[in-house]
């Protein structure tokens, strides 16, 4: 598999994954193509999405609408809101939207019903 821990992350920096042991975030390159083909091979039927896409269609974006009106007249925290969406939403180089992967699976005798956040309605 070879070297799957591609840096620690701290305080939004990239670090040794052992400078602070306990913590700091480990960074893991996961081969979401390979890992959906052994399990399509175990008949699992699999789906995956870009982390942005699936808040996004999990309702993230309406959830952020909510809080924003609960602080109409808080600054900070509207400024606050609206970054961390466009930082866990956004496919800039920066944002993790489109960087970050999600996958579902589950036993193909289900395979003509998608999962939330992969194109099925959420209930």
């Amino acid at each position: 598999m070879g070297n799957i821990v591609k840096s620690g992350i701290k305080d939004h920096k990239f670090v040794s994954p052992l400078s602070d042991v306990g913590n700091v975030d480990l960074s893991i390159d996961v081969d979401f193509s390979s890992l959906s083909e052994i399990l399509k091979d175990s008949k699992f039927e699999t789906f995956i999405a870009d982390q942005g896409d699936f808040l996004n269609s999990m309702g993230l974006g309406y959830r952020i609408d909510q809080l924003m009106s609960k602080h109409v007249d808080d600054d900070a925290m509207k400024k606050n809101l609206t970054a961390a969406y466009k930082r866990l939403t956004g496919k800039g180089i920066r944002d993790m939207g489109k960087v970050y992967k999600v996958l579902a699976y589950f036993d193909s005798q289900y395979k003509e019903i998608k999962p939330p956040g992969f194109g099925g309605d959420i209930q």
